[in-house]
């Protein structure tokens, strides 16, 4: 079993996605192959999308769009989980803010966009329900600080 990815746009690697990917595979216990698009984005961009989508228009850092929201659920044998974006210019900013490097910025941001494509959410739900995604988070990267990323096969 695996879990591939693609990139589409510039300012992350193969390398960052493939590490927060494992990862998140061996986390969520999955049986079978999984596979997201990564999109980076600049802050026109995010904003347009944040609009659209979730009728705020600001930038936002990181938005995932979850296979099981248009399917009505993932099935075991469903292989596609979604699409998350990311805004470049926002992660940036986030990153001199709280004082780390923009590639661990964008490891957080994938990490919380892949939460929300496995089915956690934080916004309007209990504060029971928020946790369990934070958990879901942290357990992600502790994963990603005690091992070196296996190699995958990457679309």
């Amino acid at each position: 079993m695996k879990i591939s990815f693609e990139i589409s746009g510039k300012g992350i690697d193969k390398k960052t996605v493939a590490k927060v990917a494992e990862s998140f595979y061996q986390a969520g216990r999955y049986h079978q192959d999984r596979y997201f698009s990564v999109v980076m984005i600049d802050s026109k961009e995010m904003r347009k999308w944040n609009r659209i989508y979730r009728g705020k228009d600001k930038v936002t850092d990181v938005l995932s769009f979850a296979e099981s929201d248009v399917a009505g659920g993932l099935s075991e044998e469903a292989g596609d989980l979604g699409e998350i974006l990311i805004c470049l210019t926002q992660a940036k900013r986030q990153a001199k803010e709280y004082g780390w490097s923009l590639a661990e910025e964008l490891q957080r941001l994938l990490v919380h966009g892949l939460a929300h494509l496995a089915g956690y959410d934080h916004e309007n739900v209990s504060q029971k329900t928020a946790k369990k995604m934070l958990d879901f988070e942290q357990k992600i990267i502790a994963d990603m600080n005690r091992k070196k990323p296996k190699t995958s096969k990457n679309k």
